[in-house]
């Protein structure tokens, strides 16, 4: 009879801990490397562009909203709908010079499986010398296909799953991202058992506003961050090209409206896309001590991407001022109108 090792047990004085002062983030107040995030969305409401929106950011190192993130390559493995990934890859990167690799995964990866975490890490460990960078987010995409036989509902087993994303987070040293779907319930979350929601480290909801529109990401659980960041974004079809018998080809991306907006600030999922922009332009205005701004100098700071529809630049800014009169009657803002009949506005 082999006698087993006696377990070591180590004990440690907290008292002598001096907190790193390394940046451990690879997006600035959203997700860690080495821990395991989950975004969960129901059906249609882009959950996929935004994940490739946070993934294109992160391979130009490129801030998101307010947000720095640690450049790296990024790897986006798809349960369906690979080339369709790649489609919305594109549609963001093509006319970028400068971004780290991102790389799309299409066959099924599974989480259950002993084999196939680590054999993962060892394939993704010898492709990324020739990447230009180290790898500092992975997508699951989503977390339904990376499970294969193991039963979604059974504790036991999504606690076996969620493992297996930690473990491939904390080997290369980088964040895991899982998309997840919502249950037939939206207000209870994720599908599936809730060891699931208890095992990850960070967990972020996608709500629509049915009479906006809008869809705003919202910190729902953050284990070593604060819990209060969210923000909207805008869902946009993209031509990528024209086929062989001369018919536009689509895409879907999701762009991320400027500004990080706290529980403090104003609630996006209230307003419209347009509204959201125009209160975040005139933060950021107001940030290089100015009192306020011209409803055209908003205009001027919002995206171009983000403008209201239209050519005429006088339609434009009647567009924006009625979204900003909006803003005033729910109290965000306050708008002086001059003698020219222009308003000046700032922020309450």
């Amino acid at each position: 009879m082999t006698l087993q090792p006696k377990p070591e047990f180590i004990f440690e004085r907290a008292n002598d801990h001096i907190p790193s002062r390394e940046c451990n983030y690879v997006i600035r107040d959203l997700c860690n490397r080495k821990e395991v995030g989950m975004l969960v969305a129901p059906s249609n409401v882009g959950k996929t562009a935004v994940a490739v929106a946070l993934g294109a950011h992160v391979v130009q190192g490129k801030p998101i909203l307010t947000m720095n993130t640690r450049r790296g390559a990024v790897l986006h493995i798809c349960g369906e709908g690979g080339d369709g990934v790649k489609d919305r890859v594109y549609a963001l990167l093509r006319d970028v010079e400068d971004a780290e690799d991102y790389l799309v995964m299409k066959s099924r990866l599974n989480l259950g499986d002993p084999d196939h975490v680590p054999e993962l890490i060892d394939q993704l460990k010898e492709h990324l010398p020739r990447c230009e960078t180290a790898i500092s987010m992975i997508i699951i995409d989503t977390f339904i296909h990376a499970i294969a036989d193991l039963n979604e509902n059974f504790s036991n087993e999504m606690s076996i799953a969620t493992s297996g994303a930690q473990t491939i987070a904390e080997e290369l040293d980088a964040h895991v991202l899982l998309v997840h779907h919502t249950g037939r319930d939206e207000d209870k979350g994720g599908r599936g058992s809730s060891a699931i929601r208890t095992n990850v480290d960070s967990e972020f909801t996608i709500k629509k506003n049915e009479d906006t529109g809008a869809c705003v990401v919202n910190t729902t659980k953050q284990r070593n961050m604060a819990g209060d960041l969210r923000f909207s974004y805008l869902l946009e079809k993209v031509k990528l090209c024209t086929d062989v018998e001369g018919f536009d080809r689509f895409t879907v991306k999701a762009t991320l409206l400027d500004g990080s907006l706290s529980t403090d600030d104003v609630a996006p999922a209230k307003f419209s896309p347009l509204q959201a922009a125009a209160w975040t332009a005139l933060k950021g205005i107001q940030a290089d001590e100015k009192t306020g701004a011209m409803t055209s100098d908003i205009l001027k700071a919002i995206p171009p991407e983000l403008h209201p529809k239209g050519v005429n630049p006088n339609a434009k800014v009647t567009t924006l001022r009625g979204a900003l009169t909006k803003l005033e009657v729910a109290g965000k803002l306050n708008g002086v109108k001059n003698g020219s009949g222009n308003y000046f506005w700032s922020l309450t």
